[in-house]
């Protein structure tokens, strides 16, 4: 049984079918695809050639980037109201996985000295807080875009240290990523109102994660 909440936000969902539904499933099902070859690649790489624990760091982004495809598409993909709520929560909860995850193999090559690791953990925390937030309350949408642009952003902290230590091509590629999940968010604001604007929030998602997985196998090649 859906209390109030659940309703209004799963009907906020129906409320894009069918037409731009379709778009927003086979835009994320794109998205899955790609992100599963991408994991694969990625992880043959590092196994052949890295130490355990950047293999590790890569582990832990490809699951948290295939992670968060799977259940965007699933989200989209079924029409029962309590399975996509349950996608949806999932959904939601994957964005703070895959943002702290993608920042993982980062700082494990280029910021493991000093007092940076603490920043990594802080990320993990406020992500898996994130989680919890998202588990607890049930229809977390509105606080959700902003949270999830301060955590997003939150290793501008370490710019300085980023921009020292990480050679500048895939150091570009960190901040084009940044900038397409950022330019997507503003679709993503006004989604319900604007037509196929979930379907382009979901383009620039996977074009800011394009950016970010170039960066990373830029930096493992």
């Amino acid at each position: 049984m859906l209390n109030n909440s659940e309703t209004r936000s799963t009907s906020g969902l129906a409320e894009q079918r069918p037409v731009d539904e379709h778009a927003n499933l086979v835009t994320h099902g794109l998205g899955f695809l790609l992100s599963l070859v991408a994991s694969v690649v990625l992880m043959m790489l590092v196994i052949q050639n890295f130490q355990a624990s950047i293999v590790i760091a890569c582990g832990v982004y490809c699951a948290s980037l295939v992670g968060l495809y799977a259940a965007s598409m699933l989200s989209h993909l079924f029409y029962d109201p309590a399975w996509r709520r349950f996608f949806r929560t999932l959904d939601q909860s994957c964005i703070y996985l895959l943002i702290a995850g993608s920042f993982t193999p980062f700082s494990v090559v280029f910021l493991w000295h000093d007092w940076w690791p603490a920043l990594l953990v802080v990320m993990w925390v406020l992500a898996l807080f994130g989680v919890l937030l998202v588990l607890r309350m049930r229809d977390l949408t509105p606080m959700a875009k902003v949270t999830y642009g301060i955590l997003g952003w939150l290793p501008i902290i370490a710019l300085k240290s980023l921009y020292e230590n990480v050679p500048f091509e895939p150091f570009a590629w960190i901040l084009v990523g940044g900038l397409f999940y950022s330019t997507g968010s503003v679709f993503l604001r006004y989604d319900k109102q604007v037509r196929y604007f979930h379907a382009l929030w979901h383009t620039f998602v996977i074009a800011g994660s394009t950016a970010h997985y170039i960066a990373i196998l830029l930096v493992v090649l």
